[in-house]
């Protein structure tokens, strides 16, 4: 929820605006806004709605929306992904799955990456490498990628993130996880809030080759 992206907030307003007598659940999300104009926008639009209801997913966020959504509805509750149970596997895993992000949201420097990736490479056998995001799918593959996403992390040993999703399919197929922050606070907060005692994620705040694979041996 925020300005990074203006067609979804555009579209929030639009669907929040057209269905004034109809409750409105937003689903668990993050927020971000760069510019108080287009906050203050969106103010003045969930403001007009009696029964709008926010989910905040992290702490961080929470505290935003609560003190700038005054009239609306708003509530502190783990991302919704965080519900799926069941999905380990029994299954041996094999190898590293690396999975960070390649747009204005990410930590590492491309030359950061870059490196990590070759030092992943040469250390252990069977790196493979995956993103959450798939640029133009098609609705009806959704799931079906999704399943497969989720196979390749159930197969590694660790996965390296630094996406939010990334991070909480490891939760729910209990997957080893080495995670960095993203450019925002969303991976952070989720971590420190929900996944914090979760023995087999790990995040790392700053980047250290050495520490990193010494952490992902440990992992």
């Amino acid at each position: 929820m925020g300005d990074s992206n203006k067609v979804l907030e555009d579209s929030r307003r639009y669907i929040i605006k057209l269905f004034p007598k109809n409750k409105i659940i937003s689903f668990p999300q993050s927020i971000e806004f760069k510019s108080h104009n287009s906050l203050h926008q969106s103010i003045k639009v969930y403001g007009k709605h009696p029964n709008l209801h926010i989910f905040a997913r992290e702490p961080q966020s929470y505290e935003l929306m609560k003190t700038s959504f005054l009239d609306n509805h708003v509530y502190l509750v783990p991302d919704i992904v965080l519900s799926l149970k069941n999905l380990e596997s029994q299954t041996e895993r094999v190898g590293i799955t690396i999975c960070l992000r390649n747009d204005l949201e990410k930590y590492l420097s491309d030359q950061q990456k870059e490196s990590l990736i070759v030092s992943i490479t040469k250390k252990y056998e069977n790196v493979a490498r995956y993103d959450t995001v798939i640029a133009n799918l098609p609705k009806e593959l959704g799931e079906q990628e999704l399943n497969k996403l989720w196979a390749a992390f159930r197969r590694s040993k660790v996965v390296i993130t630094d996406r939010l999703h990334g991070m909480i399919f490891c939760a729910i197929t209990k997957t080893p996880c080495l995670v960095f922050p993203n450019s925002n606070h969303k991976i952070a907060s989720t971590y420190q809030n929900w996944l914090g005692n979760v023995k087999y994620i790990k995040f790392v705040e700053k980047f250290d080759e050495e520490e990193i694979l010494a952490n992902v041996e440990t992992l």
